[in-house]
C-alpha cells in the first residue's frame, strides 16, 4: 500500500487537478487499478493517514519519494506504485509515502521556471505537514527520503525552510538523489545543499548518469550554464557521509537506446531508474542502511566515486 502527501488543488474529493496548489495539503492511499486502468487516490483524514503508515512501516521504516518536473497526478500515482513494486521485491517492507507537489506537467522551459517558483512557495508543507508529524509517532520511524530530478531542489529547499539548528537527532535516515536537477556548487562541503544533507541526513547517496540528456539541457540552457548532480556527480569535496554512484556503464549497458524514438531515449536516459534491476537493489540496500563499502551492488573507480555494477 503507497500512500500520498499532496499540496495539489482537487477538483473534487476524488480527482487531483492541474491548477495548481490550493494551499492546503490533503492526505491520501494509493488504490491499484484493477486491470489496465489508472490508479486513483482515495483522500482520507491526516490522523487515518499517520495510523496507516504506522502500521505499514515494517522494521519502523518510511520512505518519503518526491517526483520532479513535468509530472501530472495519474502519473506520478503510476510512478509511486512501481517504486514500491520494486522495492518490495528488493527487501524494502517500510511504508511508502510519495510527495506529489504541483507540478504543471508541461515540458516547456516557461512551465520549468514556473516549477521551480512554485517548489519555493510549497516546499515547507513537505516538512511541516509531512515530515514531522510521521517523526512524532512513536516509536519514532526511521525516515528516509528519495528524490529524483526536481524533486532534489524541493527536497533541499523543505530542508533549509526550518533553519540550521542542530537537533538531538537527525530527521532523515537515508537520502537517495536520482538524477538531481541541483547545482552541484551546492553539494560541496560548505555548499547550502551538502551543509542542509549533513545536519539532517545519516547518509547522502548521489547517483548520477553522465549521458543524462535532459539535465544536458537543464543546466546549459536553463540555469546558466551550471552543472547539475545527476549529470555531473558530486564535487570533489564533500561532506563524511555523502557518497557518488557514477551509472554510466550500468545505462550504457542496459537501456541507452532501448527506446523506439530519439525524444523517447532521451527521457529514457533520465528517468530508467526504477526500470533497472540493478539500480533498484542497490537503492533497497542503502535505504537499509547497508555500509557503502560492502554493497555487492558496486565497484571502486579511479576516484573518490563508486560505481553501480549489477
Amino acid at each position: 500500500m503507497a500512500l500520498v502527501l499532496s499540496s495539489r488543488a482537487f477538483a473534487s474529493p476524488a480527482r487531483m487537478s492541474m491548477r495548481g496548489s490550493s494551499g492546503a495539503t490533503h492526505y491520501g492511499i494509493v488504490d491499484r487499478p484493477s486491470g489496465i486502468g489508472a490508479p486513483k487516490l482515495r483522500l482520507v483524514t491526516q490522523a487515518k493517514w499517520l495510523a496507516l503508515i504506522a502500521a505499514a512501516a515494517h522494521d519502523n521504516r518510511v520512505l518519503f519519494y518526491v517526483h520532479g518536473y513535468n509530472t501530472r497526478p495519474t502519473g506520478f500515482l503510476r510512478h509511486l506504485l512501481k517504486v514500491e513494486t520494486a522495492l518490495r521485491r528488493n527487501g524494502y517492507h517500510g511504508a511508502i509515502v510519495g510527495y506529489d507537489w504541483p507540478s504543471l506537467g508541461k515540458p516547456s522551459p516557461a512551465a520549468y521556471r514556473a516549477d521551480r517558483r512554485t517548489i519555493h512557495r510549497i516546499a515547507r508543507h513537505l516538512v511541516l505537514d509531512g515530515l514531522f508529524p510521521i517523526l512524532g509517532l512513536s516509536p519514532r520511524p526511521r525516515v528516509s527520503l528519495a528524490a529524483h530530478s526536481m524533486g532534489g531542489l524541493m527536497a533541499l529547499n523543505a530542508l533549509g525552510q526550518f533553519g540550521t539548528r542542530a537537533s538531538p537527532w537527525k530527521w532523515l535516515d537515508q537520502v537517495l538523489f536520482t538524477a538531481a536537477d541541483v547545482r552541484i556548487d551546492q553539494m560541496a562541503s560548505g555548499g547550502n545543499g551538502a551543509r542542509l544533507l549533513a545536519l539532517r541526513a545519516k547518509r547522502f547517496t548521489n547517483y548520477y548518469n553522465p549521458w543524462d540528456e535532459i539535465l544536458s539541457l537543464s543546466g546549459p540552457f536553463l540555469n546558466g550554464g551550471s552543472k547539475r548532480a545527476g549529470r555531473a556527480g558530486l564535487p570533489a569535496s564533500v561532506p563524511a557521509g555523502h557518497h557518488d554512484i557514477h551509472c554510466l556503464d550500468q545505462f550504457r549497458r542496459d537501456a541507452h537506446g532501448t527506446a523506439g524514438s530519439d525524444f523517447e531515449n532521451m527521457l529514457l536516459s533520465h528517468g530508467w531508474w526504477w526500470d533497472n534491476a540493478g539500480f533498484v537493489r542497490d537503492a533497497a540496500l542503502t535505504l537499509l542502511g547497508k555500509s557503502a563499502t560492502a554493497m555487492p551492488t558496486r565497484r571502486p573507480t579511479t576516484t573518490t566515486d563508486q560505481a553501480l555494477w549489477t
